[in-house]
């Protein structure tokens, strides 16, 4: 049976949750979206960036203030955001350069994470994990609907907090999805992108020009992926002096 043999940590109770951003980058040519992921990842919900200082320059200062998507917002994009999670499991689960054509894991060499997945979603043994795998993102969509009818956005961001620390309790640690590189397909070549996500996914793009930003739980497994990938920011910055291969300054201009 084929899989990746990796694994995320060799010791988990060394293992913490931690909050993060995954960009979505987006490519207007081929029309497809790439995401890249340093750690192992569940998706919690959707966010905005804005800059910091936020009453001054610079005016393009990429990872500067997260805030979070409205809770109407996150409640009418939960499904289908889960939807992409899953779709991204089965595609790490695949043999390594193997793709639907619609969702794919393209991460190559050694670096990555193919087939990782393949130990929890391959037929023969899909109903004994599958479950499992679900779960977290099945409670943050229950979450964001509990959410719109508690009508206290105030309290959001605590009860968020709260939630993402009873998933790292209690969600299996070896189904989060596996770092690496994710290419969600738009185009319709070499086939129409009929995935569970589609619909909605491409219905949210059409409101925010291309951008997707999610807020994610990883684990704090360092190194695990080193493969140079395009820096999704690489258009963004320019409040940093990159005279030398490290950035000197932040300059407030």
């Amino acid at each position: 049976m084929r899989s990746c043999n990796k694994k995320y940590c060799t010791n988990f109770s060394d293992t913490r949750g931690q909050l993060a951003m995954m960009p979505g980058v987006w490519n207007n040519i081929t029309q497809t979206l790439s995401f890249f992921a340093t750690n192992p990842f569940l998706f919690l919900g959707l966010l905005d960036v804005l800059s910091l200082p936020t009453v001054a320059g610079p005016t393009q200062y990429p990872n500067s203030k997260f805030v979070l998507k409205s809770n109407a917002i996150q409640k009418a994009n939960a499904e289908w955001l889960q939807a992409m999670f899953i779709a991204f499991g089965f595609a790490n689960a695949q043999p390594e350069g193997a793709s639907n054509g619609m969702t794919a894991y393209n991460t190559p060499g050694n670096a990555g994470f193919s087939e990782y997945m393949y130990r929890y979603l391959n037929p023969a043994i899909l109903g004994g994990f599958y479950n499992a795998y679900i779960m977290p993102g099945s409670e943050m969509i229950q979450f964001w609907t509990d959410e719109v009818a508690l009508a206290d956005p105030n309290n959001t961001n605590a009860r968020l907090r709260q939630i993402a620390y009873q998933l790292f309790q209690n969600a299996a640690l070896p189904l989060y999805n596996p770092p690496g590189l994710y290419e969600v397909n738009l185009s319709g070549v070499p086939v129409a992108n009929t995935e569970p996500y589609h619909d909605g996914l491409v219905a949210y793009l059409a409101t925010t020009t291309n951008t997707i930003y999610i807020l994610c739980e990883m684990q704090n497994s360092p190194d695990l992926f080193d493969s140079a990938v395009p820096n999704p920011f690489a258009d963004l910055i320019d409040s940093i002096n990159f005279t030398n291969a490290i950035p000197d300054a932040i300059l407030w201009t």
